[in-house]
């Protein structure tokens, strides 16, 4: 991709077995806040347009795939929103390239050194997760995951839509272990960005303690925004206050 005349892009990750095509109404609202960035997609190496490679199982390979997939030349501004295990992601792209990012947003992420496990995977996610497993057919496995990360009503719909992402562009068992593994493994580095951090958590979350957020703004000394009832799929369920959470934190910056 060529970022020739570009002056800020937003970089959205997504999380374990997720992809470009479950980012929802988010992309296009914040695309809407600020018309004149460039707001861009990239899925991880198993997963989106990317399927058929095979996932690195470690971070630090993750991070040096998406590195070598950013533009060329760099925008004046690089800000990274990321959701759950892309919080991770984006935490290792900036140990490892600082001076390619700008500012980072990370949403419901965990860290093994921050917290422990049944915070990081709730209890109550496991029958979900179960359901999801021993599921008969793509939308009742859809669902299942969806009543796990998400607070919205009604999911039907939803649960079609991913359903059909599912089969257009599956991630493997294989890919979706490795994934796994390397999320539960991937320690906080020792020294934090330096550069506007926010953080996001979602008091409704089933699946990832938002106590995770918590610990993780604690640590580096940022800033955290907590929504009252939204789930893990904090950009599902009201992405419009994200946006407002996101554009508001960057005012000073976007210039």
């Amino acid at each position: 991709m060529s970022g020739a005349g570009i002056d800020r892009q937003w970089l959205l990750l997504r999380g374990l077995a997720r992809e470009q095509g479950h980012w929802g109404a988010f992309k296009e609202l914040l695309q809407s806040a600020d018309p004149a960035s460039q707001v861009t997609g990239i899925d991880l190496p198993g997963s989106g347009v990317y399927h058929r490679l095979s996932t690195p199982y470690k971070m630090r390979g993750i991070a040096e795939f998406i590195h070598s997939h950013l533009q060329d030349p760099r925008p004046k501004q690089r800000i990274i929103v990321a959701i759950s295990l892309g919080g991770m992601l984006a935490t290792e792209i900036a140990r490892l390239y600082p001076q390619c990012l700008d500012g980072l947003v990370i949403i419901n992420s965990s860290f093994k050194n921050l917290s422990p496990v049944h915070h990081r995977l709730q209890m109550r996610a496991l029958w979900h997760i179960f359901k999801a497993a021993t599921a008969s057919d793509l939308e009742s496995q859809e669902l299942a995951v969806l009543n796990m990360v998400s607070n919205k009503s009604e999911k039907e719909m939803i649960s079609r839509e991913w359903a059909s992402i599912a089969r257009e562009r599956p991630v493997s068992p294989k890919n979706f272990l490795k994934q796994l593994l390397a999320a539960a493994l991937y320690n906080l580095p020792v020294d934090k960005p330096q550069i506007p951090t926010l953080i996001l958590n979602s008091e409704g979350d089933r699946m990832v303690n938002p106590d995770c957020s918590r610990k993780l703004a604690e640590s580096w000394e940022a800033m955290l925004k907590t929504h009252a009832n939204a789930g893990h799929e904090l950009c599902l369920d009201d992405p419009e206050w994200v946006v407002e959470q996101v554009m508001s934190f960057f005012k000073s910056e976007l210039v």
